[in-house]
C-alpha cells in the first residue's frame, strides 16, 4: 500500500511537472529528468547531456533545459563545476553513429508518474524508457511512446 509521503511527492511531481507548461508556451524540463541525472551524478564523475541544434526548436529546448536544471542548487554547481556537461552531437543527413548510439541509450523512471509530456522530451534523448515498480505510466504516455516508437518497459518485481 501507498503511504501519505509517497502520495504527496507523486502530486509534487505532477504539479511541479505540468504546472509551469499551463503558466507558459515552453515545455521545461523537470522533475524526473532532474532526479535521472543527480542519480548519474552519484556514480559518474561526469555527466554528458546530448545537445542536438539544428534549429530555433531545438535551442529553445536546451534553453529550457538549463533554467529547469538551474533551479536545483546540486544540478547549479554540477553544471558550474563541470561535472555536468552539455555535449553537442553531430547534426547532418541520416543516421550518425551518435544519434543511434543516443537511441539506443535506455532512461530510468523509477517513481512518479510518466506523462505524455515527458515521453516526448525522453524521446528526443533516448530510444528506450525503463520504467521501476513504484512508477506509473497515463495511458496517454503510453499512446505518445507508441507513436514516437519508444518502448516502454516495466522493472519486473
Amino acid at each position: 500500500m501507498i503511504n501519505t509521503e509517497d502520495i504527496r511527492q507523486l502530486v509534487r511531481e505532477v504539479l511541479r511537472d505540468n504546472l509551469p507548461r499551463a503558466q507558459a508556451q515552453g515545455t521545461p524540463v523537470h522533475g524526473t529528468r532532474s532526479t535521472e541525472i543527480k542519480r548519474q551524478l552519484n556514480t559518474q564523475s561526469r555527466v554528458d547531456l546530448p545537445v542536438n541544434l539544428t534549429n530555433d526548436a531545438d535551442l529553445k529546448h536546451l534553453v529550457d533545459e538549463v533554467i529547469a536544471l538551474s533551479e536545483d542548487p546540486d544540478l547549479r554547481s554540477a553544471v558550474k563545476d563541470g561535472r555536468l556537461r552539455f555535449r553537442l552531437t553531430p547534426s547532418g543527413g541520416g543516421a550518425s553513429s551518435a544519434t543511434s548510439t543516443e537511441r539506443n541509450s535506455v532512461f530510468r523512471f523509477d517513481t512518479g508518474v510518466l506523462n505524455e509530456n515527458q515521453v516526448d522530451q525522453i524521446a528526443k534523448s533516448y530510444g528506450r524508457i525503463v520504467v521501476g515498480k513504484r512508477a506509473v505510466v497515463t495511458p496517454l504516455a503510453r499512446d505518445k511512446a507508441r507513436v514516437l516508437k519508444i518502448p516502454i518497459e516495466k522493472v519486473k518485481p
